[in-house]
């Protein structure tokens, strides 16, 4: 693990990652797939929902947890897919990832 020295003398150790859960990697990546698909950006994507563009690469990283319908379901829409299919896709992509 390496720190860091600023000018001042303080010195900064990095925050350990948290260790990221396989399912929302595995959505994250049934996202992306299918954002690039539909030639969609983050951003325009997360225009059409109401989100950052920073927020949809928190999701396509598995970095931010939607498994809310909540969160899903505009989602879905925007990839112009069911909430069901979306999930059946990341389950593909977390078995293809198992493999």
């Amino acid at each position: 693990m390496w720190t860091l020295l600023r000018a001042t003398g303080e010195v900064i150790v990095p925050r350990a990652m948290p260790e990221l859960d396989p399912m929302l990697v595995a959505l994250g990546a049934a996202i992306r797939s299918r954002r690039e698909r539909l030639g969609l950006t983050q951003a325009a994507l997360g225009l059409e929902i109401g989100a950052s563009q920073r927020r949809v690469w928190e999701w396509e990283h598995g970095r931010r947890d939607l498994r809310l319908v909540g969160s899903l379901a505009p989602l879905a829409v925007a990839l112009r897919m069911s909430v069901t299919a979306l999930l059946a896709a990341a389950e593909t992509e977390l078995s293809d990832a198992l493999r």
